[in-house]
């Protein structure tokens, strides 16, 4: 799906270079990482000197997943982002620190409101000054992502995408210093993909070409659609 995108080393190369830069200056003792799938980012970590002796820990719900990512070095843990706690992370008797990792996760809760309850809810696992380096979906032109959340609502799928200034404001307001921010890969997507991964109909395409634009916007009309979700990688530091 999406070309390899989410398996792809070269495409994660600034991620992981920058959870390494985040993890020398922390030295953690523990990293998590929120929705690490089938564990491709904390197995490139394990190979880094930055993490040799740490503890990698991939969170998701997804039993499935997990079962792909529980290999030698990884640990573990099926666990909604709600019912999260320190103490889930860290082995008993353990203060950390903590670093928390995240890739192309923030969209999937829904709306505005739900991505602030996570972002709540994230600095409440962490203590001042640990980590939280994310690569999160978001727009640099307001019209683009306002373009895109309309295209997925078309989709029948509650994800929504914001700025990246809308992001980095958000951070603020719960509690994180977003110390930089870095361009990341982008990711192409086609309607044929959306068709296997969401079952879209021929009218629901029509309907969504109907709303792109061909001016090199993130949704043009092709053989159907094509998208393109840009990225971001957040560096934060729990204030």
């Amino acid at each position: 799906m999406h070309g390899g995108y989410f398996s792809d080393p070269e495409t994660a190369k600034t991620f992981i270079e920058e959870l390494s830069s985040a993890a020398l200056k922390t030295m953690p003792k523990t990293v998590a990482d929120l929705g690490g799938g089938t564990g491709f980012i904390l197995s490139a970590l394990s190979r880094k000197k930055a993490f040799r002796g740490v503890r990698l820990v991939n969170v998701d719900v997804s039993k499935k997943q997990l079962e792909q990512s529980c290999g030698p070095g990884l640990e573990c843990l099926a666990c909604p982002a709600e019912e999260l706690t320190r103490d889930k992370l860290l082995p008993p008797g353990e203060k950390g620190p903590l670093m928390l990792a995240m890739r192309s996760l923030l969209h999937y809760f829904g709306g505005k409101r739900e991505q602030e309850a996570f972002l709540k809810k994230a600095r409440s696992l962490v203590r001042r000054g640990e980590y939280f380096v994310h690569q999160s979906a978001c727009f640099n032109r307001e019209e683009d992502a306002a373009l895109m959340n309309k295209a997925y609502r078309l989709m029948s799928v509650s994800k929504t995408y914001l700025t990246v200034d809308g992001l980095a404001a958000m951070l603020g307001d719960y509690g994180w210093k977003v110390e930089k921010t870095i361009p990341a890969p982008a990711l192409d997507f086609t309607s044929a993909e959306m068709v296997r991964r969401y079952g879209l109909s021929p009218r629901d395409i029509t309907v969504i070409r109907a709303s792109a634009v061909d001016d090199g916007s993130v949704l043009r009309t092709r053989t159907g659609f094509a998208g393109r979700l840009e990225y971001s990688i957040f560096v934060c530091r729990a204030a």
